[in-house]
């Protein structure tokens, strides 16, 4: 696609509002506020788009600009699958919460308390991966490859073709179904390393575009920002976990013919077990795994994988034992829980050494994680049995019931949600009655009086959300302990009979409502553009960050939209324009980390208007290695400090439930309703703004005045 890249189009003038939205996308038109735009610079997922000059504009003399980056995480249909990818991306996100700056060859070094958090944030994100391929080995070579070869109680679908041909084989059956896993494993990797692909692509076609170019760091607390210059490290992530994956199910393909044939293929064990200890060995230490080395290493995953898929084609057919798989699933489970302990426990200790808190509500984000895969994916083995009508499996009752984990789960963050809400304490009746000049006595005053109100009270639970999480835990407890009492203490079952028996009707239920669930979220959102959008607003905060920790997360937007705006600004800057950068919600995020970098002399001439803006009350809270007040003072040096006109204003509104205050000397609070005589001269009475259309507010009209002119005339 053919960039434009003329700043100067369609104006002479040298003030250049550049709008950039926020969560959840806006359309090109919508974010500067005219019927029709030109894109001037970038590409459809994600341009610069300028009001033509034949359209009148109100407010002072200027240019006004977008820049609509929502294409990337909301405008193409196979972001839909990426619904299933959450746990990945809630373990990514996680692994950004916690210190771990440094690299090789940078001049400051990883401290190894931070190494060690690093090393388990990826060996908790492998274990995840390598969960999930428990749950597709299952399916392909337990439930189709063995028990529907040997029963033949699965009927004729179209899907279980490749099984078919087998006949009544389990060797060959399991070999089939090995295929079909592995085939599953790389088509996710495929997905996931789409999107670095595409920049590829890109990067070789537009190569005119500077948004493409080599991004220079800064730094922030001595340690590097680079993440936004490092495709490399989820490349190098992506081949260790798809090594791991074939090699896992490599492994279990050894446990199948064994437990069916009685024969054990000693020297692929050996050979797989061996390079499985290397995929633990690269993940641990990065730095021993160049993008060479693990593509050697997949190499030879591969060979082995086809030499012991060969092996079970070529064994005895054998007969049906009780359980296919033993050791794997107990294995990779344990490990998989007992990591997220070790890492959520030497995360905790170790940002509690340096006195920070939040720590374990960040760990607190990953238990959803832990049981989403275990619920969702368990509700697709439960479903995929039901609908084979495959005989009873031993072991299937227990995925079963973590369902009920989770749901116990919901359950707890919705009530401490309630619990949260009632006991916030919220602005007075008097204070209202006071400001917008009303009276509480009459009906309609009373009910928009009551709307401030809960809009404030349920902006602040933004401010709980530990607490909701801590709730969320909670309510999961008693479900998971009577899951953990039926695996280790079955007499716990035997003496409640009429109990037991109620919970695991229940689970069976919801073991198969979950998928259903999440069958049709996935279907809504391929057929409505608007949907997408809407679940977009979950992966604008999720996929900003780089996968460092899960190379399967969402692919990151941030990769792109820092750089592009930054060089963005930097353009028109070099074109003779001033710039007033007016950044929404998320987009306060790309232009704190784009201005983070920006040269001093063009940060002179840029000026910035932030709103809705969670810089300091969800980004400085979580993620406090890379935004803090120390962060937000040098961008505010940069662009220029003076009482008298300040070069950086943040609005924000109390009944905001994403943004707030950031630095006392930017802030400037709006209230919402904005004024007294807006509430009087509109019946029925306005209902809050909340988190949007700052855009309209009086105050935002004044500081863009004030910012244009402080620039001086303009052409």
């Amino acid at each position: 696609m053919k960039y434009v890249t003329d700043v100067t189009e369609a104006s002479d003038f040298t003030v250049t509002e550049l709008r950039v939205h926020g969560v959840g996308g806006s359309s090109p038109e919508a974010l500067v506020g005219v019927p029709h735009v030109n894109r001037v610079a970038g590409t459809q997922r994600a341009g610069f788009y300028r009001s033509p000059a034949w359209i009148s504009l109100e407010g002072p003399k200027r240019n006004l600009e977008g820049y609509s980056w929502g294409g990337m995480t909301s405008s193409s249909v196979l972001r839909a699958l990426w619904i299933v990818l959450l746990p990945f991306a809630l373990i990514n996100l996680v692994g950004w919460m916690f210190p771990h700056a440094g690299s090789a060859g940078h001049p400051v070094p990883r401290s190894r308390k931070d190494a060690i958090v690093a090393g388990l944030f990826r060996l908790l994100a492998l274990t995840s991966t390598l969960a999930v391929g428990v749950f597709v080995s299952i399916i392909a070579i337990e439930i189709v490859g063995v028990r529907c070869v040997l029963e033949a109680t699965c009927g004729r679908a179209w899907y279980l073709l490749p099984w078919r041909w087998v006949g009544t084989h389990a060797g060959h059956g399991i070999a089939v179904g090995a295929v079909v896993a592995a085939g599953f494993v790389l088509a996710l990797a495929f997905v996931a390393r789409m999107g670095q692909a595409r920049k590829g692509q890109i990067n070789q076609a537009e190569s005119s575009d500077p948004a493409y170019q080599t991004v220079l760091v800064g730094s922030h607390n001595g340690k590097p920002m680079e993440m936004w210059e490092r495709p490399d490290v989820a490349e190098r992530l992506g081949l260790a976990h798809t090594s791991g994956s074939i090699a896992l199910i490599g492994l279990m393909v050894i446990e199948a013919v064994r437990s069916v044939s009685g024969q054990l293929l000693l020297p692929q064990l050996i050979f797989m077990v061996v390079l499985a200890a290397a995929v633990l060995v690269f993940v641990w230490k990065m730095t021993l795994a160049d993008s060479q080395r693990q593509k050697r290493l997949l190499l030879l995953v591969g060979v082995g994988f086809l030499w012991t898929v060969y092996g079970a084609w070529i064994s005895g057919t054998g007969t049906l034992p009780q359980f296919v798989f033993t050791w794997s699933p107990i294995v990779v489970f344990s490990a998989f829980g007992v990591t997220f302990l070790v890492t959520g426990g030497w995360a905790v200790l170790a940002r509690s050494a340096d006195g920070a808190g939040k720590s374990l509500d960040r760990i607190l984000l990953l238990y959803p994680a832990l049981l989403l895969i275990v619920a969702v994916w368990g509700g697709v083995l439960g479903v995929t049995v039901d609908v084979l009508n495959v005989p009873a499996v031993p072991g299937l009752a227990i995925t079963n019931r973590f369902a009920l984990v989770g749901i116990g789960w919901l359950f707890g963050a919705l009530l401490g949600i309630v619990v949260f809400r009632i006991r916030q304490e919220k602005p007075s009746i008097d204070d209202l009655t006071a400001i917008y000049k009303i009276s509480s006595e009459r009906g309609r005053d009373l009910d928009f009086i009551r709307r401030i109100r809960g809009a404030e009270a349920t902006a602040a639970l933004t401010d709980r959300v530990g607490g909701i999480l801590f709730g969320g835990f909670l309510g999961s407890l008693v479900p998971l302990v009577w899951v953990l009492g039926t695996l280790f203490v079955p007499k716990i079952v035997s003496g409640a009979n009429y109990t037991a028996a109620f919970y695991e009707v229940v689970a069976g239920k919801a073991v198969v409502v979950l998928p259903v669930i999440g069958v049709a979220l996935m279907g809504w959102m391929i057929r409505d553009p608007s949907a997408r959008r809407g679940f977009g607003i979950i992966w604008d905060v999720s996929t900003f960050w780089p996968r460092w920790f899960h190379p399967w997360a969402p692919p990151s937007y941030g990769e792109f939209a820092v750089p592009h705006l930054r060089l963005r600004i930097e353009g028109l800057v070099e074109a003779n324009e001033r710039v007033i950068l007016s950044t929404h919600s998320q987009g306060s995020v790309l232009g704190a980390a784009a201005l983070a970098v920006l040269g001093s002399d063009t940060s002179r001439k840029t000026r910035w208007v932030t709103h809705g803006c969670p810089l300091n009350r969800l980004y400085a809270t979580y993620f406090p290695e890379y935004f803090d007040a120390e962060l937000f003072e040098s961008i505010r040096s940069k662009l220029g400090v003076s009482e008298a006109a300040p070069a950086w204003i943040n609005l924000w509104r109390r009944t905001d439930y994403i943004g707030g205050p950031v630095l006392d000397a930017v802030d400037e609070l709006v209230l919402d309703p904005e004024s007294a005589e807006t509430v009087l001269s509109l019946d029925p009475r306005p209902r809050p703004l909340r988190h949007s259309n700052f855009y309209v507010t009086k105050a935002y009209a004044a500081r863009l005045r004030e910012f244009v002119d402080a620039f001086g005339p303009t052409q």
